[in-house]
């Protein structure tokens, strides 16, 4: 286990390990086993579909609708997503479908989501990732 030096934030461990983000170059598709255990739980605990995209726009973990659909790119689909991953803010849609940030998508107004929150998954500054929380009725 590495000593955490003075000054130098950690970045966020797995568990078991310390480490910190200036030592390491890890990406969240190195990782892809644990990021699908992650959103499961999540899933199962506060009753939502969850998906998590790297970077790069590809889905790394789906639970519920998007299970089967591992390792997609998202580009041509996943706008909140891009939003949240461009601008570093979260992104909460209440109205998927009809909300400015959809008006590109080709499934906007056949759109099945009912509300989204997509929160950026960031190491130090950088983004290394999307986590979205989705609902349908």
């Amino acid at each position: 286990m590495q000593e955490r030096d003075a000054g130098k934030p950690l970045s966020p461990a797995l568990p078991g390990q310390i480490y910190r983000a200036s030592t390491m170059n890890i990406t969240l598709r190195d990782i892809q086993d644990t990021v699908i255990q992650y959103a499961e739980i999540i899933a199962q605990v506060i009753n939502v579909d969850v998906e998590i995209v790297d970077h790069e726009f590809v889905r790394l973990a789906g639970t519920g609708f998007y299970r089967n659909r591992l390792n997609e790119n998202m580009a041509n689909e996943g706008f909140v997503f891009q939003a949240a991953l461009e601008s570093g803010q979260t992104q909460v849609i209440k109205d998927p479908g009809r909300n400015r940030i959809c008006i590109s998508c080709p499934k906007q107004l056949v759109c099945a989501e009912k509300l989204e929150i997509c929160k950026p998954i960031k190491l130090g500054e950088e983004t290394i990732g999307v986590i979205g929380l989705i609902c349908f009725f």
